[in-house]
């Protein structure tokens, strides 16, 4: 295996140079070349100082901070016994934290307006332990004026980037208030609007609830209105039920042998006959004992009156309602003349049987 010299011409570095470090080999080679070989030398010897110190200045070039990083701090951690190593270890490892940290902003990161928070803070803590390391080197050594420029960049860097973040978050809280209050004079008229919004729904509702209510109603009444044409449609039928049944009944009360008009006729020429005898036996001597007279003949008049009168009514038409008093009086003129018919029958056939002379068929008495 190789072995490759490296020392240090000069550990002046300032910040943002690309040649920071000499290399002297016994060949020239690429960083790339000389951090393969240190690595493979690094296998054997993984906790030389010198091996780690140059491995870290090879990263460097290549710009690979972290793990130029962790080269310089693992050649610090096993270098108890060079001092002049131990100086030049703190100065490039604040060298390598402060690129580390820059290279996390943005190209044009001082006129950017935003720049995310958590970047700046990153930054800033790379810049600090940066800071840390310069002074270690600028207390060790006596020729710092390199690290004491690179010291007072740094914290220039710092205080620009944290007046920046200040400024964002001023700019947040801003924006912050103003949409507030924003909100704020929103809120109210959100809230009449809403207000607003709630009553013309609540009259919506009272108005559909009216309506409804309207045609309930209207239905309703249009039910009514319908059950009372169906009553009025019953009525004259439940009239004329009335009427027939006021018919049987008076059929009921009628007895059965009322006589037809013509035996009616015959009675009445039976009564005319009586009555003519009944005058000739007045004017003749009293050798004979009168008939005896019959039962209810006083009001016989008066009952052909009434016959006549009803036969009149009956002949005209005319029809008066009846009520139950009618019906009543009209069952008790029917049986007196019942009564009365089975009287003048009585009286006639004692009468025939008498004078022991049959009548021939159609032969009236006198």
């Amino acid at each position: 295996m190789r072995t490759l010299c490296i020392f240090m011409t000069s550990i002046g570095l300032l910040l943002g140079s690309a040649n920071a470090f000499s290399f002297l080999s016994q060949q020239p080679q690429t960083p790339e070349e000389i951090v393969a070989d240190l690595q493979q030398q690094q296998i054997d010897r993984p906790d030389d100082p010198e091996l780690n110190y140059n491995l870290g200045v090879a990263l460097y070039q290549g710009r690979k901070f972290d793990e130029a990083k962790t080269s310089f701090k693992r050649a610090l951690e096993h270098n108890e016994k060079h001092k002049v190593l131990t100086s030049r270890i703190q100065f490039n490892l604040a060298n390598t934290c402060y690129q580390k940290g820059v290279s996390q902003l943005p190209s044009q990161w001082q006129s950017q307006e935003t720049i995310d928070p958590a970047v700046i803070d990153a930054t800033i803590t790379e810049l600090k332990e940066a800071l840390e390391h310069y002074q270690y080197f600028i207390d060790h050594e006596v020729e710092n004026q390199k690290a004491q420029t690179n010291k007072k960049h740094t914290e220039t860097i710092i205080k620009q980037l944290e007046k920046k973040k200040k400024q964002q978050q001023n700019q947040q809280q801003d924006k912050k208030n103003k949409d507030q209050q924003n909100k704020d004079k929103k809120d109210p008229q959100d809230k009449q609007d809403q207000q607003q919004k709630d009553q013309q729904q609540k009259q919506d509702q009272q108005q559909d609830q009216n309506k409804d209510q309207s045609n309930q109603e209207k239905q309703n009444q249009k039910q009514q209105d319908s059950s009372k044409k169906d009553q009025e449609g019953q009525r004259p039928d439940q009239g004329q039920q009335r009427e027939e049944q006021s018919g049987r009944d008076q059929s009921a009360d009628k007895p059965d042998h009322q006589p037809d008009q013509g035996k009616q006729d015959k009675l009445d020429g039976k009564q005319d006959k009586q009555k003519d005898q009944n005058d000739m036996n007045h004017t003749q001597p009293q050798e004979q004992q009168p008939a005896t007279q019959a039962p209810g003949s006083e009001s016989k008049q008066d009952e052909k009156e009434k016959q006549a009168n009803a036969a009149q009514m009956q002949q005209t038409g005319q029809q008066q309602p009846e009520d139950n008093e009618m019906r009543r009086m009209r069952a008790m003129l029917e049986n007196l003349q019942a009564d009365q018919a089975q009287t003048q029958k009585k009286l006639f056939l004692q009468k025939t049987s008498q004078q022991n002379q049959p009548f021939r068929e159609g032969q009236k008495p006198w």
